[in-house]
C-alpha cells in the first residue's frame, strides 16, 4: 500500500477494523514510517485521556448523592410504601388463586378411567371397574387390596 492509502487506514488499524491482510501491510509500514508511528501515537495518547473510565465514587460522595435526593422528595414520600403494596389486594388474590388450585383438582372415579391397573388403583376396594374395564383375566389373577389376607 502506498503511503497516503495508509494514512486514510491508521483510525481503522486502530480499531482492528482492518482484514488480516491488511493490518499486515499497515504493520510493516508503521516499522518504517516514523510519520505515520507518530500519528499512531498521538491518537493513542488521545484515546487514554478521552476514553478512560471514570472513577469510582467514594462512599462519602455516595452518601452525600443519596442525602440529597431524599432531601429533594416530597415529605414522607421516602417512608410511604407505594399504594399497590399495600395489604387490601392481598387477601383476595390470595383467595382467588387457593380456589383456583382447588378447582384444578379434581378427583376420578374408576368408572372414568378405560385402563384396569389405573382403575384398580383409583378405586377404594378395587372392584369398581366398569362393564367396559373388566379385564379378560378371572378374578383371582387380579389381586384387590386386602386380598393377601385371605
Amino acid at each position: 500500500m502506498e503511503h497516503d492509502k495508509i494514512v486514510e487506514r491508521l483510525s481503522e488499524y486502530r480499531d482492528g477494523a482492518l482484514s488480516a491482510p491488511e493490518r499486515e501491510a499497515v504493520a510493516r509500514h508503521l516499522s518504517g514510517c516514523a510519520e505515520c508511528s507518530s500519528v499512531l501515537a498521538d491518537w493513542e495518547r488521545l484515546s487514554r485521556a478521552f476514553f478512560r473510565p471514570a472513577p469510582a465514587p467514594t462512599p462519602f460522595q455516595t452518601e452525600a448523592f443519596v442525602a440529597r435526593v431524599t432531601a429533594r422528595l416530597p415529605a414522607g414520600a421516602a417512608s410511604a410504601a407505594p399504594s399497590w403494596l399495600s395489604g387490601r389486594w392481598l387477601v383476595p388474590a390470595l383467595g382467588l388463586s387457593v380456589a383456583a388450585l382447588a378447582f384444578t383438582f379434581r378427583p376420578y372415579s374408576a368408572a372414568e378411567v378405560s385402563d384396569p391397573a389405573v382403575a384398580l388403583l383409583a378405586s377404594p376396594d378395587g372392584a369398581a371397574l366398569s362393564a367396559a374395564a373388566q379385564p379378560e383375566t378371572s378374578g383371582a389373577d387380579i389381586l384387590s387390596p386386602g386380598a393377601e389376607e385371605r
